[in-house]
């Protein structure tokens, strides 16, 4: 009965057991389904399931990885993209990955009741929340105290560590229409992000390229301390002539990811289906 109220309950379960509210809860594999978006979405497991945590968090961790190995030797970008995502938000347990939720409740002191409270103000993104003095965060959460006033210099120091894309193209055009296009894709801190008291200590990145019919054409990880740097590719004649993407995705912190489409040469078809990630 606790795991078919889970299922049935679109706050604590995006992705229902069989596209269903209504399934049934039937096999091991089911209810870990249910027991890792609770994890991923913070909601606290209860009494009855506290002690599946850590084993979650652990062996979902290890299904993830394996995924993105995975996705890396059959060139899948979407399935990259996603499966990083989805390892940043079981490792912190504040919300799914593209929750602005998540934003806010990376930081110590912040729940979902606070949260709530600061989505309503319209104040729940990374950087809108950054900006906030510590007066109007006490107005909206309705209390102050060393903890808060801590969140606050947490988002604005992690603020600070923003990288910003950047790209230059050279076609060799006289190869013909179908030649390959070179590309060099630049990664640097975003101007006047300076942070405060120093960047996280922490912090690892991931760069993907891919193609709007999901070919990965580059994945290259790195650290705040390699930047900036430079990175390089060839896309091949199969993807110049379709829409590219660049995706610049923080492993361990959220609001931070940044996207870029990459005009190619010949340009893409008008009809050209948006990427599915």
């Amino acid at each position: 009965k606790p795991l078919a109220a889970l299922n049935a309950s679109a706050d604590a379960v995006r992705l229902p057991l069989g596209g269903s509210r209504k399934s049934k809860c039937k096999s091991a594999a089911q209810k870990a389904l249910l027991l890792l978006q609770l994890q991923i979405n913070g909601t606290p497991l209860g009494s009855d399931f506290a002690s599946c945590a850590h084993p979650l968090t652990q062996f979902g961790g290890r299904v993830l990885r394996a995924m993105a190995d995975y996705a890396v030797e059959r060139r899948l970008y979407g399935v990259l993209a996603t499966s990083l995502q989805l390892s940043k938000a079981l490792a912190r347990g504040c919300g799914w990955y593209d929750a602005p939720a998540a934003h806010v409740q990376q930081f110590d002191g912040i729940g979902p009741g606070y949260a709530s409270r600061l989505a309503q103000a319209q104040a729940c993104e990374l950087s809108t929340f950054a900006q906030l003095t510590a007066l109007r965060l006490e107005s909206i959460l309705g209390k102050g105290g060393a903890v808060i006033a801590a969140s606050l210099r947490s988002a604005r120091q992690l603020l600070g560590s923003a990288l910003g894309l950047d790209y230059e193209l050279r076609a060799d055009g006289a190869a013909g229409p179908r030649a390959p296009v070179h590309v060099s894709i630049k990664i640097a801190p975003k101007a006047g992000g300076g942070a405060v008291d120093g960047a996280p200590a922490r912090s690892r990145w991931a760069l993907l390229v891919g193609d709007a019919n999901g070919v990965l054409l580059l994945y290259r990880t790195f650290g705040q301390a390699d930047v900036p740097l430079q990175a390089r590719l060839t896309v091949p004649p199969s993807s110049s002539g379709v829409r590219v993407q660049a995706r610049l995705i923080n492993r361990d912190h959220f609001g931070l990811d940044e996207q870029l489409e990459l005009r190619m040469p010949r340009g893409a078809p008008e009809h050209a289906e948006p990427f599915a990630i």
